[in-house]
C-alpha cells in the first residue's frame, strides 16, 4: 500500500532529516509486519508511530480500517516462528523456506495428536503466489507422516473457499498457504480452526510453544513421500 504526500519532515529519530516528496511506501518504509527482527525487526513498529507523529496522521488506525495486517509473524530471534492475526507469513528465501515450513506443520500435527484428533482430515489450500503449491505439498508430506489424513486441493483456491469447507465437514482444522494482501515477495501459512474461523490467539500460542518445544529436543519435522501418501490413501 502506498500513501501519497508532500512536505519536509525534520529532526526525527536520532537527529534524521526525513524528506516525503513523492510516493511513501508504508510496508517498506515504516513497517508492515510486526514481531520480526533484523531487517524486519520490532522496531518497524517504532518507526510507524514515528511517522505518524511527523505527519500528523494516525497510520496505525488507517492501516487496520484498510486491513493492512500489522500483526503478521516472521521468524524471530533464533529462527522462532511467530504468529500473528492472519497466521506466519515471511519473505520468500528468508524466513519463508522448506525447513521452517515444515517445523510450522509438524508443530500443527504435534498439537492434533495432542488433542486426540488425527483421525479428522485435515483440509490444505495454496494460492497463487511463488512456491504455495510446492509450501502445501510439503505441509502435507508432514502431516501424513505424523499419520493425519490430508484433504488437498488440486488447484489454486481462495481461502474462504478452505474455511468454508472445514466448518461445512465439520472439520477441525484447515491450513491454506498465502501471504494474502502482504508484498508478492512474502508467502505464509494461514491456520484455520473448527467453525470455519482463523485461529485464535490461544490456538497461535499453543503452535508456536510446540514448535519452540520439538526445536528444543531436537526432533526433526518427519515427512514421506508426497506419491507415497497419496498411494496409501493419506492423500485424497
Amino acid at each position: 500500500m502506498q500513501l501519497l504526500t508532500r512536505g519536509r519532515l525534520d529532526r526525527l529519530e536520532g537527529g534524521q532529516t526525513l524528506v516525503v516528496d513523492r510516493e511513501v511506501d508504508v510496508d517498506r518504509r515504516v513497517g508492515g509486519q510486526r514481531g520480526q527482527t533484523g531487517e524486519h525487526g520490532p522496531g518497524r513498529r517504532r518507526d510507524l508511530d514515528v511517522v505518524s507523529r511527523a505527519l500528523g496522521l494516525d497510520l496505525t488506525a488507517l492501516l487496520e480500517d484498510l486491513d493492512v495486517d500489522l500483526g503478521g509473524i516472521g521468524v524471530g530471534g533464533e529462527g522462532m516462528i511467530k504468529f500473528g492475526t492472519g497466521g506466519w507469513r515471511g519473505l520468500i528465501g528468508k524466513d519463508f523456506i522448506y525447513d521452517n515450513i515444515c517445523r510450522a506443520a509438524q508443530g500443527i500435527a504435534d498439537m492434533i495428536k495432542e488433542d486426540g484428533r488425527q483421525a479428522t482430515p485435515v483440509m490444505l489450500g495454496f494460492d497463487r503466489r511463488f512456491l504455495s503449491f510446492d509450501a502445501a505439498q510439503w505441509i502435507a508430506q508432514t502431516l501424513c507422516a505424523n499419520g493425519i489424513t490430508v484433504w488437498f486441493m488440486k488447484r489454486t483456491a481462495p481461502t474462504p473457499l478452505i474455511m468454508h469447507t472445514v466448518m461445512a465437514q465439520g472439520l477441525f482444522y484447515g491450513v491454506q498457504v498465502t501471504a494474502s494482501h502482504n508484498p508478492s515477495n512474502y508467502n505464509g501459512i494461514k491456520l484455520i480452526v473448527e467453525g470455519g474461523r482463523d485461529a485464535q490467539e490461544d490456538v497461535t500460542e499453543r503452535l508456536e510453544s510446540m514448535i519452540e518445544k520439538a526445536e528444543r529436543e531436537g526432533r526433526q519435522p518427519e515427512t514421506m513421500p508426497f506419491i507415497l501418501a497419496e498411494e496409501q490413501g493419506l492423500i485424497v
